[in-house]
């Protein structure tokens, strides 16, 4: 992450929005969100300069953690991007439970459901 932001710092005005891959174990750290935000500050970074994706592997735990961690960073302005969703064994269920979900994202989830109960009611 320092990396990225350096390059952050680098581009200056001319800096774009980078996505950036945690791990689940990451978003397990209770202390994560305070070490994110020290190297933003160090490199002078606005938050909204980065988008933090993560799997749904990430979000599917048995902990609160990782929720409490990702609604930390996306209260501080980092954007969250849910990657490879589907993918995994996680459900629809479990994006509700993401207040931080953009605006693609609840389309999708939408037009998810709303497929998905048409499939159900067409097998009936």
């Amino acid at each position: 992450f320092d990396l990225v932001c350096q390059q952050l710092k680098r581009w200056g005005d001319n800096a774009i929005p980078i996505a950036v891959n945690f791990s689940p174990a990451n978003f397990a750290d209770v202390d994560f969100p305070q070490k994110i935000f020290k190297i933003l500050r160090s490199y002078e970074i606005e938050p909204h300069m980065v988008i933090f994706e993560i799997t749904e592997r990430t979000i599917v735990s048995d902990s609160n953690t990782p929720l409490s961690v990702c609604e930390k960073l996306s209260k501080a302005g980092i954007r969250i991007s849910l990657d490879d969703f589907g993918t995994g064994y996680s459900s629809l269920s479990y994006l509700k439970k993401l207040p931080l979900l953009s605006a693609w994202q609840k389309r999708l989830t939408l037009a998810l459901s709303q497929k998905a109960l048409k499939l159900k009611s067409n097998m009936s």
